[in-house]
């Protein structure tokens, strides 16, 4: 029921989860002790206490993963609620009111199984909306966090990590990414202009930002929970904690174009043809825009000469650019250089 340490790792209390409480977690803990362990949705639906275990909370359940355990999708669980639920509260009632002996009741269980095991064939819910589920029932996530696989996209554009802003200057430049946890839409005392506080988290730490009234008529469309942005700004020391006066808000795919200074291509002389320059050429050319770009021949003992490109060759900074060019120098060879 209540949060437990187990080795190296913390159990959830069931009890926290939401719209669950602990009436209803001490029902299923008592009908665990009593029946064994929950072998499926149907066998949990039919040995819990419907009266106290109602479907708001299996609902909440199937949201924050209790029931991966048994191998069924989260969206196979609730595609099939209503139906568990009906079919488990008819065989309880039917056992009740004893319409069934012992052997039409197991006969009719087993019937029920066979078929509940040929689930909906749909597949699970996309990343994000497994994720926002987890954070709506449990307040942060559990299976991955939505920003782990844009890591590399924090580091090479924000300022600082979030944990480190303490230690800048009052009033200094920042860009920072992160996914918006939770957003308080206000007024200003004087005007009573609309204006937004923002929390906004990285990997391992929470700022708050303050989105005044003339940010907020640009941005506000981007100001929504589990949105991933980059917030542009200053930093604000003058209370305990540091906070971010924001200046723009970015979506984070959306950074690369902004913020890019220059695309760095990196080459090895050994092997160089006039063949590869071509195709570097004709692939740049895809993705015209407005980012310069440097090619970096390096030679075999270590010596590096930088050109530029031409104007005409001007990028647009993307993943789709890196994707292209990879093949022909190399991975690791693109480098986007931040301003």
């Amino acid at each position: 029921k209540d949060f437990t340490v187990v080795g190296e790792g913390i159990r959830f209390g069931i009890s926290a989860v939401k719209n669950v409480g602990e009436g209803a977690a001490e029902s299923i803990i008592r009908s665990r002790q009593e029946n064994g362990r929950f072998e499926s949705l149907y066998d949990f639906a039919l040995k819990a206490d419907q009266r106290a275990v109602n479907r708001k909370v299996v609902e909440s359940l199937i949201k924050c993963g209790a029931f991966d355990s048994t191998g069924t999708f989260r969206s196979q669980g609730m595609a099939s609620l209503d139906k568990v639920l009906g079919m488990a509260a008819k065989s309880n009632k039917d056992r009740n009111t004893g319409q069934l002996s012992f052997f039409d009741d197991v006969n009719a269980d087993e019937s029920f199984k066979e078929n509940f095991h040929s689930l909906p064939d749909i597949p699970e819910w996309p990343e994000n909306e497994l994720l926002a589920n987890e954070k709506e029932m449990l307040g942060f996530y559990i299976t991955k966090h939505p920003l782990a696989r844009f890591e590399r996209l924090l580091n090479a554009y924000s300022t600082a990590k979030i944990s480190e802003l303490a230690s800048m200057s009052d009033g200094q430049e920042v860009l920072i990414g992160g996914i918006i946890n939770k957003a308080k839409i206000t007024v200003t005392r004087k005007k009573a202009e609309k204006m937004a506080i923002v929390s906004i988290g990285d990997l391992d730490n929470f700022i708050e930002v303050l989105v005044f009234p003339k940010t907020y008529r640009k941005t506000m469309d981007l100001i929504k929970a589990d949105n991933l942005v980059y917030v542009h700004g200053r930093l604000n020391m003058r209370e305990e904690e540091p906070k971010i006066i924001a200046e723009d808000i970015i979506p984070l795919e959306k950074v690369k174009e902004k913020f890019t200074k220059a695309v760095l291509i990196k080459m090895s002389t050994v092997g160089l043809e006039e063949n590869m320059m071509i195709s570097i050429r004709s692939r740049i050319a895809r993705f015209k825009g407005d980012t310069p770009v440097f090619i970096e021949f390096i030679s075999p003992e270590g010596r590096k000469i930088r050109l530029s490109a031409d104007k005409e060759l001007f990028v647009r900074p993307t993943d789709d650019l890196i994707d292209v060019l990879e093949p022909l120098v190399g991975a690791g060879n693109i480098k986007f250089l931040t301003k």
